[in-house]
């Protein structure tokens, strides 16, 4: 699904409203309140909180908003499929799994508008790439 900045489509919110004639996403991702942050009204997608908002079924809340329905966690070790890694105020990415040879990376799903992604995409980290990341548990699942 295609970036959009403060987005929080699903598949089929985001078919609908393409159907409609929305744009394919809003890559401007600026943050000038005179522009209106560039958020582009008439586009469609999600961006990476919007993206963790969506699977954790509750409203959109930013990447640090994610922080208050969220029990932190103490190690990468503790994280599982659902639970999220976010950078306050700049991304958040939802947790798949682990990955590499010896499942000593996070297989992660995100929204970005890096190169690699430009939109919903899966990717994984080592923990050492996630220097500056809060390893977060959504408190409304159940153990």
């Amino acid at each position: 699904m295609p970036y959009r900045w403060g987005g929080d489509d699903s598949p089929e919110s985001y078919r609908l409203r393409a159907d409609w004639g929305a744009l394919a996403g809003s890559i401007c991702t600026c943050r000038n309140p005179a522009y209106d942050y560039c958020l582009e009204r008439r586009s469609a997608g999600v961006d990476c909180s919007g993206l963790v908002s969506r699977a954790w079924g509750i409203n959109k809340r930013g990447t640090a908003g994610l922080l208050d329905v969220a029990a932190e966690l103490r190690d990468f070790a503790e994280l599982r499929q659902g639970d999220a890694v976010t950078w306050p105020g700049h991304h958040a990415r939802l947790v798949v799994g682990t990955a590499g040879l010896f499942g000593d990376s996070i297989a992660v799903v995100e929204s970005s508008t890096r190169l690699e992604c430009e939109g919903a995409c899966k990717r994984s980290y080592h923990p050492s790439e996630l220097n500056g990341y809060r390893m977060i548990r959504y408190r409304g699942i159940l153990d």
